[in-house]
């Protein structure tokens, strides 16, 4: 019961399955966007980056997925904010989780797959993804 508790707590509201003994279940609605996939592409760019923001404050071990929803608006926002003038980037997916070398880093899975922002020319960034492929 004190892994429900603090499973709930945390935003996890899936039933538990019998015969699942790491809790998987629990934390398979954890990291799920309020906007299907399929319809990204039609929302505005600041309800993204708010869904973002809410899908990262949640610490959902699923988020780390290869395929989850907070993979999928984060390279929807990657795609966007290209191009972009930095502030836009931080008004958008709020402060990074580093700066360096002038550049924005957004992680998805800590430090070994991240979002980055590199400045160009005329205040622009330049989007890209750091993958460690482990």
């Amino acid at each position: 019961m004190r892994l429900a508790a603090a499973l709930l707590a945390f935003g996890c509201t899936a039933a538990f399955q019998a015969g699942e003994t790491d809790g998987r279940a629990w934390r398979r609605d954890c990291c799920k966007s309020r906007y299907a996939a399929q319809t990204l592409g039609s929302r505005s760019t600041a309800l993204l980056g708010k869904e973002y923001r809410r899908l990262k404050a949640k610490k959902c071990p699923d988020c780390k997925l290869n395929g989850s929803d907070l993979q999928k608006i984060m390279r929807e926002l990657g795609i966007r904010l290209n191009g972009q003038r930095r502030a836009e980037v931080e008004k958008v997916m709020g402060p990074p989780d580093r700066v360096r070398n002038a550049g924005l880093i957004y992680f998805w899975r800590y430090e070994h797959d991240y979002l980055r922002f590199t400045p160009e020319a005329d205040s622009l960034v330049r989007s890209s993804w750091y993958r460690a492929l482990e």
